[in-house]
């Protein structure tokens, strides 16, 4: 694979992952479960208060809570048993 092709997939993952962890976050806070949704809050703020950090950066607390099930979901297709079907993603 070309290496801009590899950048954009590895910007697409960290991209979905903290979509998919403000999903699980905001959904959680409505939920009840609010200690969630202020420790990424408190941490995004953190992050904005560092001088010279990118604003690309700004996200990344969000990435977090997606990462588990992201993992979770993703482990079995890119590491199948060897007796399985699948044949890994390259």
């Amino acid at each position: 694979m070309p290496v801009p092709l590899r950048g954009l997939s590895a910007m697409g993952i960290v991209a979905m992952l903290c979509v998919g962890g403000h999903i699980l976050v905001v959904g959680l806070d409505e939920l009840g479960w609010h200690w969630l949704y202020d420790a990424v809050h408190h941490a995004e703020e953190a992050v904005a208060l560092i001088d010279g950090a990118p604003a690309h950066l700004m996200p990344a607390p969000d990435a977090l809570p997606g990462l588990r099930p992201g993992v979770a979901l993703a482990w079995p297709r890119l590491c199948p048993r060897q007796d399985s079907n699948l044949r890994p993603v390259v």
